[in-house]
């Protein structure tokens, strides 16, 4: 029964997790960038900087970021609710996300204008926004990812392999919400990350000396405060 227990209150996070993501993206898609508060930022950027060619492609990367910074802050707040349940100090994960959000963006913008420079990619625009797209989930994800790592490094065991997951999970949303429609991509994002994270937390339930050798997610171990003597 305290097995029994125990999975079910795993299966109980992931859930939380899921909802947690699904709703932070959802209330940045609808209140934030769906309104005139992310168009505003854009407005405001471009008259700091300048109307010339140059000038605009800062002004893009510029955007990216503040426009990450938010998007990140939101995501963050909404996931921490479930992440505090896992590790303590959970305040860094909100600015972990922000910030690398942020920095994500503005880095796949910074190489975008290097790389095309105001010329198109030769192709129709449906071949070349997807591939874009793509080269946006992975360096937004590489990003993210290890942003967020540093907060899990000292507190989950295995958290390395939480910047792949986010490449991974990165790349799913964006393949579902081209091929699908944005808010099946909220629902991936939250399932892929939320699949990771919660093997993370299980197997840092169990001392060192009991974590199996052949994990699996269908393994997932009894916390040390409930295993049977």
């Amino acid at each position: 029964m305290s097995r029994i227990r125990t999975v079910v209150q795993w299966i109980a996070f992931w859930l939380l997790w899921v909802m947690v993501c699904v709703a932070g993206l959802l209330v940045d898609r609808v209140l934030f960038r769906g309104t005139f508060i992310a168009s505003g930022i854009v407005k405001v950027v471009e008259t700091w900087i300048g109307s010339d060619v140059f000038s605009l492609r800062v002004s893009e990367i510029l955007t990216s970021g503040v426009l990450g910074l938010v998007d990140g802050l939101l995501l963050g707040m909404f996931q921490w609710v479930a992440i505090r349940r896992l590790i303590k100090g959970a305040l860094g994960w909100i600015l972990a996300s922000s910030l690398g959000l942020s920095v994500g963006l503005m880095t796949f913008w910074s190489l975008l204008v290097l790389t095309i420079s105001g010329r198109l990619p030769v192709g129709s625009d449906y071949d070349w926004a997807f591939g874009i797209g793509m080269i946006d989930a992975v360096v937004t994800g590489i990003v993210l990812g290890f942003a967020q790592y540093l907060v899990l490094r000292r507190k989950l065991r295995k958290s390395e392999w939480w910047v792949p997951t986010m490449i991974v999970t990165m790349v799913a949303m964006w393949i579902i919400r081209w091929f699908v429609s944005p808010g099946a991509s909220f629902f991936v994002f939250g399932a892929v990350s939320g699949i990771v994270i919660t093997i993370l937390g299980a197997l840092s339930a169990v001392p060192d000396t009991e974590v199996p050798s052949g994990f699996s997610p269908a393994d997932l171990p009894i916390p040390a405060s409930q295993r049977e003597t």
